[in-house]
């Protein structure tokens, strides 16, 4: 099973294109590649899907290098900035991903990956104790029975 395991991985990394690879591992999220790409094969991303994520990722690790912030700074509403401010005039790269829902996937499995990693603060919740309660127990619920492809 690990040969398999190695072999999907090594499949994954020769996709990549020097420029996400350097993105990626150069940045403040470059020791979170490998745990990414783990947390998506774990939820049984397919190969194609974990690639057009990484390279999502990689680019918004290669913005966040640009604008200088750390991985402390990462965040919903930077992400969000990222998203609004960045995507439509990115001139990045030709190769960059921009379809927005797709990017904004592939943040949101980041910034999950790095709560669980305590890499960054748990999110803040504008919702009362009772209501933090029902969404946790409907997220695992959710988990549980509905796994994502």
């Amino acid at each position: 099973m690990n040969r398999v395991l190695h072999h999907m991985s090594e499949l994954v990394h020769s996709k990549w294109s020097r420029v996400t690879q350097g993105w990626f591992y150069s940045s403040e999220l470059g020791s979170s590649a490998e745990s990414y790409v783990q947390y998506l094969r774990d939820r049984g991303y397919a190969i194609l899907t974990i690639d057009a994520y990484v390279q999502s990722v990689a680019h918004f690790a290669h913005w966040l290098t640009l604008q200088r912030l750390r991985i402390a700074h990462v965040n919903e509403k930077l992400v969000g900035g990222f998203l609004d401010e960045h995507l439509p005039v990115c001139r990045c790269a030709a190769h960059c991903r921009r379809a927005r829902r797709s990017v904004q996937a592939a943040l949101m499995h980041l910034l999950k990956l790095l709560r669980i990693s305590g890499r960054i603060a748990p999110e803040e919740s504008t919702h009362s104790p009772a209501v933090n309660k029902e969404l946790r127990d409907f997220e695992h619920h959710l988990q549980e029975n509905l796994p994502l492809h």
